[in-house]
């Protein structure tokens, strides 16, 4: 079930995490499905800021549409995992470089959700990095419609989200 980060010291970054693997070959919970659909289409659709250029010209170049938010991983949302990684990876024209990531189209859970660290192989955990920068550099709409999440969100994710906020995912408890 997807959930709220807890907050426990000032380099936690991100507001919501995953608790299971969405994408390929992931458990792909309802819940957790839908807030990387969110997330996913606050990224390259509403975001304007300095650091969103790469997903602006991947959305232009590859004319992806919004992904349906409808907690059900097929196909194109899958996709979309491999293209935000792949777009990730890339140097941006800002001074946001590029990101050490796997690039396997699917989303790994972080042992510890906020936390700027590295997983095996010295790579970013790819769904916070999109969280943390939602946080921390989306502007306007993009930013009160990822702060807004528990309120606004479909069900099943609306009541995860309303739940206590966690440190870590239950996959890690």
């Amino acid at each position: 079930m997807a959930f709220r980060v807890k907050k426990t010291a000032p380099e936690v970054k991100g507001k919501y995490a995953i608790d299971y693997t969405v994408g390929r070959g992931g458990v792909n919970a309802r819940d957790d499905v839908l807030l990387v659909q969110i997330c996913l289409n606050i990224t390259y659709f509403e975001r304007k800021d300095g650091y969103a250029d790469r997903y602006m010209t991947s959305r232009e170049e590859n004319k992806l549409e919004p992904l349906a938010e409808d907690g059900i991983c097929g196909p194109l949302t899958m996709g979309r995992i491999h293209q935000f990684q792949v777009d990730l990876a890339k140097k941006g024209t800002s001074n946001m470089g590029a990101i050490p990531v796997s690039i396997d189209g699917k989303f790994d859970v972080s042992p510890e959700p906020g936390v700027a660290h590295k997983g095996p192989h010295k790579r970013v955990y790819a769904f916070d990095s999109m969280s943390y920068v939602l946080e921390d550099h989306a502007e306007d709409e993009a930013k009160a419609h990822y702060d807004n999440l528990p309120d606004t969100a479909p069900q099943p994710l609306r009541a995860s989200l309303a739940q206590p906020s966690r440190q870590y995912a239950k996959r890690f408890k």
